[in-house]
């Protein structure tokens, strides 16, 4: 009796265990199926958007910063250029940071978050946008084919999970998502990494 009972109290510790280390492959399998789904606002659910916002204008203003040191040794009024889009930076990044365009880039089209450009086709969730994403999934399924991803996850520490998108076949460097720990089990989107 024994026995038993000390083997029913493993298997349910190690399952508890299992369940906890796969939490966040399972907020982004429910990420990924808002997605797929255009379910922008389920979607949200799983988002910390302060954090993201903050944390997409940092790394612009890094960037930027960057680019305008190294041209700065070469062409003085690069510098006058770059400061001038630094100031666009919390406003653009403000207008990016949407469930419609999130969708978009876990679907791996990282030019959903253009590379300090605005956006010159219409904003995401708009009719034409629509249309053309079904056209697009018509032609693919005609074809008998869904164009595949790539995906690589792994913990990068014990409050931090990151996710690489990249389209199959691409050579384009990833979309990788991190994810953050809140409370125990939960976790949110706080941080999106692509190139610029």
């Amino acid at each position: 009796m024994k026995k038993l009972f000390s083997l029913s109290a493993f298997l349910a510790v190690f399952s508890l265990g299992v369940w906890f280390y796969f939490t966040p492959h399972l907020t982004l399998k429910s990420m990924k199926e808002a997605a797929d789904g255009r379910n922008g606002e389920k979607l949200a659910g799983h988002v910390n958007f302060p954090l993201l916002r903050e944390s997409l204008k940092a790394r612009l203003n890094s960037r930027l910063s960057e680019r305008a040191s190294r041209e700065g040794q070469i062409n003085p009024l690069s510098g006058l250029s770059s400061a001038l889009f630094a100031k666009m930076v919390d406003p653009l990044v403000e207008k990016m940071v949407t469930p419609d365009n999130l969708i978009a880039v876990i679907k791996g089209k990282s030019s959903a978050f253009p590379a300090g450009r605005p956006q010159s086709k219409p904003e995401p969730g708009t009719p034409d946008q629509r249309e053309d994403h079904d056209q697009e999934k018509d032609e693919a399924a005609a074809k008998g084919t869904e164009s595949g991803q790539d995906v690589s996850m792994s913990y990068e520490g014990f409050n931090r999970f990151s996710a690489s998108i990249t389209k199959t076949g691409s050579k384009d460097a990833p979309v990788t998502l991190l994810l953050q720990r809140e409370g125990l089990a939960s976790w949110k989107l706080v941080d999106i990494s692509f190139s610029i």
